[in-house]
């Protein structure tokens, strides 16, 4: 009995560590795409020159809301009529900073085959 009580709490322990160790690792890739999702967003939104630069910006603009809204499970405070957009740049900034919130709340389980996942579902 003493045996088994000793592999069963050493398995633990294993099993202790490395979910510990998945924890504390964010998928970086995801972070990458996650930020620049955002710095695209709000480049977009201020109308700068990489707006200007992009040969379809208004398509860029809705596929980093829809994407960042599906991931998250926030709805973007966006106008949607004949065009998607944002009435003033403060809902913006809300967005962004909900999305932030969102991602440091859930960095440590979220990776990018997952949220493609997500956000590849009907």
């Amino acid at each position: 009995m003493h045996i088994t009580n000793s592999i069963l709490y050493g398995m633990f322990i294993v099993t202790s560590i490395s979910c510990r160790s998945h924890r504390y690792n964010p998928d970086l890739s995801f972070q990458t795409a996650f930020y620049n999702r955002l710095d695209t967003l709000k480049a977009l939104e201020n109308d700068s020159v990489f707006y200007k630069n992009l040969a379809k910006p208004y398509q860029t603009f809705q596929n980093q809301i829809v994407y960042l809204s599906k991931v998250s499970s926030i709805n973007a405070e966006v106008y949607i009529g004949h065009v998607m957009y944002y009435q003033n740049k403060s809902k913006l900034d809300k967005d962004v900073k909900k999305w932030k919130k969102w991602y440091k709340r859930n960095k440590y389980w979220i990776t990018l085959s997952k949220a493609d996942s997500i956000y590849n579902a009907p």
